[in-house]
This record gives C-alpha cells, structure tokens and sequence, in this order.
C-alpha cells in the first residue's frame, strides 16, 4: 500500500472547453472576495499512523488489497483520504472527523432521505472504533469533480444550467420542514433546541468577536440588526432542514453539471435563509442568474422565496459571519475576510 499526499488539483477533471465557452469572468471586486476565502487557514491534519489507517480501511473493505491510501491535502476542518483498491475502479473517501464528534452520525440517514433526489456521495461505511483511532469516521465514494469555489477563484461562474442544478437542490433539501431549530440525531430528530433567534446576535457578539470587529463596527452591526427586527422575525419564521454550509467550497461540479453536494455533517433544523445566504455570500450572482435561481427554487419549494429574499439571506449569513469571527481559535486571514464580509453587509444594508 502506498500512503501519500494528494494534491488538490488532482481533484479535478480536464477542463472542458465546450462547456465552459459560455462561462464569463466575474468582476474585480467578486473575484477578489471568492479568492480570499481560498486563504482561510485551516486546523492541523488529523495525526494517524500507516497501522491506524490500514485498521480502519479493514472494517469497511472486506478484506480487499489497498493499492493507495492518498492524504486528501485540502478541506476544512476534518481529514479526509483517497483509497483505492487493487482492481477495482471505485475510489472511496475516508473522512476522519475533528469538529463535531457527532456530526457523522446523520450521514446515512441524510444520504437515505436525499440521496435519490440531490447529488450527494453514497454513504459506505459510518462507525467509530475508539480500540483503532479516537476519530470517528464515514466511508464515501470519491465523486471527481472541482470544487465551485476552486471553478470561481479561477475565473469562471457557472452557466444558467448549472444555477438550475443548484437551486433545485436547494429547494429539496429544504422541503423537509421543522417545528423548531436544533441539531439533529442520527434519525434526523431535533434533540438540541436552540434560544429563540433574536438573542442570537448577543450571544455571538462575544469578547472575542467584539475584539476582532472593533466597536464601531459592533455598534454599526447592532444598529442594523435593530432596525431590521422585522427581517429578523420573518427570517425565523420559516424552519426546515438545512445544509449547514452551503458554501461553494461544499459544491462538486464537473463539466456544467453539480456532481455533488458534500460536507453535511453540520446539517440541521435551521433556517433555509442560512443556506441561501452562504452560496450568494461573495455576490457572484449576475441578474439573470438570480432570476433563474428564484424561478427553479420557488417552482420546487413548498415556501416560495419573497421579493426580498436576498436581503434576507444577507442578513441571516451576516449572523452566520459574527458566530465564526467570535471562534476560539485565532486564524488571521479568515477573521480579517469575516469582517471584511460583515462590514459589506453594513454598507450593502
């Protein structure tokens, strides 16, 4: 067997030029924003040894002969490998998970209810064998594809084919409703209510958070959410399943179709605002995209968008954008972009 890294751009498919003869490049200012969250750090690899990993590929592979087992050199906070098998053309992505001890257990049954309908990778294996590593981990096929953000950063944005693909999963995934927000089980069910969602901002705003914004900026942030109380009731009015961090960072595309949406491990009962407002957050949408993006979104969805939908969504990511700046963990260039981005939401306001 061979242990390796493997190098992000070993990800993606040959360009396809036909596909992408249609593609324009976005703006100076939209480019720029996509590029700086390329740059956001990321926390250390998870450390396993060569007897660890193969110990872990055992449970799932039936025995079978490990030709490579590829460290995957990107992602954000988890660690993932490429492993692939002696005569057998499937590859598998082994994810080792690091942020939420218990995100992977929604994985199957996620895959279960949405698999049939949005692109997702189909679930192999989901455990946790305390005896091998302390990381509890979920096997997946490797879908090939580039990231949308890796497509974007390189100067492409999607076609309107692809916006479609995009909005319908989003439609999907949100037709499943809840009565409140919390995380979710393994079955789907919410077991951790969450405080109502107007004394959210507070709890956010913390020391750290403060510290990093400045206080002009807090006060600046305050006085918005307080004049959009209205906003913020009807944001919280409308719960259902949600991605979590629908990010084009999260969107495998190939070609000019989405191949896969990944990383549902902070999948929950949220509200859909949340993920709308994280795939428009670097505003790369042109006019016709949002048209189209609305059209195929309110046609599936069973709670149509309202006119002002995307000053909602904005309003909803920018509290997304406060609870990460306010994280433990000093990261730079990722708490400098999230002001940046809070800030644009000020003055967009």
């Amino acid at each position: 067997m061979a242990i390796g890294r493997y190098l992000p751009n070993c990800l993606h498919t040959p360009p396809d030029h036909h596909a992408e003869e249609h593609h324009v490049s976005p703006d100076p200012t939209t480019f720029a924003s996509i590029q700086a969250e390329t740059d956001w750090e990321r926390p250390p690899f998870i450390d396993v040894s060569r007897e660890q990993l193969m110990a872990l590929i055992g449970l799932w592979s039936a025995g079978e002969t490990v030709d490579r087992c590829d460290l995957i050199a990107k992602g954000g906070s988890n660690t993932n490998y490429l492993v692939s098998f002696a005569g057998r053309p499937t590859r598998f992505v082994m994810r080792l998970y690091a942020s939420d001890p218990h995100g992977w257990r929604k994985e199957p049954r996620l895959h279960g209810l949405l698999g049939a309908s949005v692109p997702m990778p189909r679930v192999v294996y989901s455990g946790i064998a305390p005896d091998i590593a302390d990381y509890p981990f979920t096997v997946f096929e490797f879908v090939e594809g580039q990231t949308l953000l890796e497509r974007m950063a390189s100067g492409q944005i999607p076609t309107l084919g692809l916006i479609r693909q995009i909005a319908r999963s989003l439609a999907l995934i949100h037709r499943h409703r809840y009565d409140e927000i919390g995380a979710l089980d393994e079955d789907l069910q919410v077991v951790e209510d969450l405080p109502p969602f107007d004394t959210w901002i507070e709890l956010f705003l913390n020391a750290r958070a403060t510290e990093r914004l400045g206080a002009e900026v807090v006060d600046r942030y305050r006085a918005l959410v307080e004049a959009r109380r209205a906003d913020i009731a009807e944001i919280a009015s409308w719960t259902a399943l949600v991605h979590g961090d629908y990010r084009p960072t999260n969107l495998l595309v190939r070609g000019d179709d989405l191949a896969a949406v990944i990383d549902w491990e902070f999948a929950m009962a949220d509200h859909p605002f949340s993920d709308l407002g994280q795939i428009i957050r670097h505003g790369w949408m042109t006019g016709a995209m949002e048209s189209e993006f609305v059209s195929v979104y309110n046609e599936i969805s069973t709670n149509p968008l309202p006119g002002n939908w995307k000053q909602l969504a904005r309003l909803r990511d920018s509290i997304n954008l406060v609870q990460l700046i306010g994280s433990r963990i000093e990261k730079p260039r990722m708490q400098a972009d999230l002001r940046r981005l809070i800030l644009s939401v000020i003055e967009q306001s």
